[in-house]
């Protein structure tokens, strides 16, 4: 009777060993073939791509020289391919699956065809649409576009002219509650309001852009808080 019992405890360690050894040969190849490639930019038809530190912008039909090689991107996802197996990607996951949590906001703008960098983002919870003009000190709008966001100009006691396309023109100085692009938020911002309908767009000026960081990689505008 106890040999049995010996023996049946052997065999249970045996099955165990082996099993055990499987899940390690498992897991040691799931690592090995997934690589660490992450999507840090999300475009029609392009990518954005970090690998071991390093960014890099692809497009559809394009091979980094890493070999990971773009099969489709949107603004929801790319689908990428790495040592012969492909991968769905977003801003918010790895290759490897694992999954990284965005300790900091940021938003990677493409050039559009007048290679000027446009971006949809709010002014007091009102949504527009900016112009990034890293000339402009302040964030700067034509009275029109502040009446239609509720920007209470009129009553600001602090007053200027600005040079304009069509001559000089009055402006109110004021200080916005909150600017935000791209789940970048900034708080009490400030702006000039030109009498007139000048500017046509709403410019991104360095009174906000200075309170975040701002690079160019490859030629696309990165903004992160």
């Amino acid at each position: 009777m106890l040999t049995r019992i010996l023996a049946n405890k052997r065999l249970l360690l045996v099955v165990w060993l082996l099993l055990f050894s499987l899940f390690q040969a498992v897991s040691a190849r799931a690592v090995s073939v997934m690589p660490p490639v992450e999507v840090v930019g999300l475009f029609k038809d392009r990518a954005m791509l970090k690998f071991q530190g390093k960014t890099f912008l692809l497009r559809v039909g394009e091979t980094a020289k890493n070999g990971t090689h773009l099969i489709h991107a949107d603004a929801q996802s790319a689908l990428v391919r790495f040592d012969d197996s492909e991968y769905r990607l977003t801003l918010s996951n790895r290759v490897r699956g694992r999954y990284k949590s965005v300790d900091k906001a940021s938003i990677s703008i493409m050039p559009d065809g007048l290679n000027q960098f446009r971006v949809r983002g709010s002014i007091n919870q009102r949504s527009v649409n900016f112009l990034v003009d890293t000339g402009a000190s302040v964030v700067a709008m034509s009275e029109i576009d502040a009446s239609a966001m509720g920007v209470d100009y009129l009553s600001s006691n602090e007053r200027g002219s600005v040079i304009t396309a069509s001559g000089e023109a009055r402006s109110y100085f004021v200080v916005l509650d909150m600017l935000e692009v791209g789940g970048i938020r900034v708080p009490n911002v400030k702006a000039a309001v030109i009498v007139g309908s000048y500017p046509a767009e709403v410019l991104l000026g360095m009174s906000f852009l200075s309170k975040i960081s701002m690079k160019n990689e490859h030629g696309v505008m990165i903004l992160q808080q």
